[in-house]
């Protein structure tokens, strides 16, 4: 989901683009349609998601070692799960979602 209108925005290698328009409005939408929320790097928009993803009752993990906020998450949100790598993402995963 991009923020502006311009398809070019988005990565080379996605395979659904969906323009909205909405900017940081975005976030929402991105976390109201998730099972769950993935926080990798991040600044304050990810903060943002991560934030409204507990409000929602969504499962949130961020990936340590990624930058930004998720390697500082605990300084602010310390009950939010932290994995160390891809094998326990895929295991985090299996237990948060059917």
């Amino acid at each position: 989901m991009l923020p502006s209108y311009d398809r070019g925005q988005a990565h080379s290698h996605a395979d659904l683009v969906l323009p909205t328009g909405l900017g940081h409005a975005r976030n929402a939408v991105v976390v109201a349609s998730a099972d769950a929320v993935v926080a990798i790097g991040g600044e304050a928009g990810t903060l943002s998601e991560i934030g409204l993803a507990r409000k929602l009752g969504r499962p949130v993990v961020a990936l340590s070692g990624t930058g930004g906020v998720c390697d500082r998450i605990h300084e602010v949100l310390p009950d939010v799960d932290v994995v160390d790598g891809l094998d326990q993402l895929d295991e985090w995963l299996a237990l948060e979602l059917p």
